[in-house]
């Protein structure tokens, strides 16, 4: 079903379509009705049980972020489950730039869901939670086996037996099983890309991946991101706000960003894959991803494993950065 379609299914006659925004897990349209009211259509793409795992979820983070009088998220005007979309309103802002202003809001956010777990209230684990390095394994290896069942390339097989090489690797150095203790309600996939900045007050969307984690993963995968792009200094202030407001401890790491750097190869690799099979038709050759952000997390982990411990714990962007 093509934008008209969807608009004219939802009731929007003689609206006006300004820009169709595309991301990793949705596409987000932004319309204007005759009367000049705007409203954001987010269109969840992927496999049907996908896209309704992804719309439940957003839903009823938000619907439980609303009862805990949080104003700073956006406010749902409609949803079609039948579609596969949300109609929101549309928030009139900018993605703010990765400063301290922006930094001391992410810690706010995160406090008030710590605050939040501890009285009590419950939700349902976050879409991809981890409490133990085992967890995040278990993670590695089931997208090492939905990326050779889609992408049955020899490129594919190469950085497969790689990472498996990496994981015998990391056995090595840590052969026991960590459990993470401390818990977080966690946005999950937390990071100025996901805020949005109006008249010096903050926004958070996207909720799809929403729920209970480990602090461990909630700020391994913060660390880890690719589009976090806060400085060192930043960093260390989001870390000793953490540990200061917890019993998590940052020592808790060392085992823990080897096996997620492993992870988010894996993600931005399945990423580049479905997106050159989508523009090329011919099969991706190993020598794409020499220099890629799949092949530097893979030289972040080397990094990590030949001693992290000596070292301040560094953002994945701020790694990258130095190695190129």
């Amino acid at each position: 079903m093509d934008i008209n379609e969807i608009t004219h299914e939802l009731g929007f006659h003689n609206s006006e379509v300004l820009t169709v925004i595309k991301g990793g897990n949705s596409n987000v349209v932004k319309l204007k009705l005759n009367d000049g009211s705007l409203f954001a259509i987010k269109i969840y793409t992927g496999k049907a049980d996908r896209i309704t795992r992804m719309l439940n979820r957003e839903l009823s983070a938000i619907e439980f972020l609303k009862l805990k009088n949080f104003l700073n998220i956006p406010k749902i005007i409609h949803y079609r489950k039948d579609l596969g979309l949300i109609v929101f309103k549309w928030i009139k802002g900018i993605h703010p730039t990765p400063d301290s202003n922006c930094m001391n809001s992410i810690i706010s956010m995160c406090l008030a869901l710590k605050n939040i777990g501890t009285s009590g209230a419950v939700f349902d684990n976050a879409v991809d939670s981890a409490f133990s390095t085992n967890e995040i394994l278990s993670q590695i290896d089931n997208r090492i086996i939905k990326i050779l069942g889609e992408y049955p390339y020899q490129c594919s097989e190469l950085f497969v037996d790689m990472i498996k090489n990496k994981i015998n690797q990391y056995k090595k150095k840590y052969n026991n099983n960590q459990i993470f203790s401390d818990h977080i309600i966690s946005v999950s996939d937390l990071g100025p890309h996901n805020m949005l900045l109006v008249n010096d007050f903050f926004y958070f969307i996207d909720f799809e991946f929403f729920g209970k984690d480990s602090i461990n993963k909630m700020v391994g995968d913060f660390l880890l991101h690719p589009k976090n792009y806060f400085n060192n200094l930043e960093i260390q202030k989001f870390i000793k706000s953490i540990s200061s407001n917890s019993i998590w401890k940052i020592e808790e790491l060392q085992p823990t960003l080897p096996l997620l750097a492993l992870n988010w190869s894996l993600i931005v690799l399945g990423r580049t894959l479905h997106e050159y099979k989508l523009n090329h038709f011919c099969e991706m050759g190993i020598d794409c991803l020499n220099g890629s952000n799949s092949k530097k997390y893979i030289e972040y982990f080397d990094f990590l494993i030949m001693g992290y411990e000596q070292s301040l714990p560094l953002s994945f962007n701020d790694f990258a950065g130095k190695v190129s």
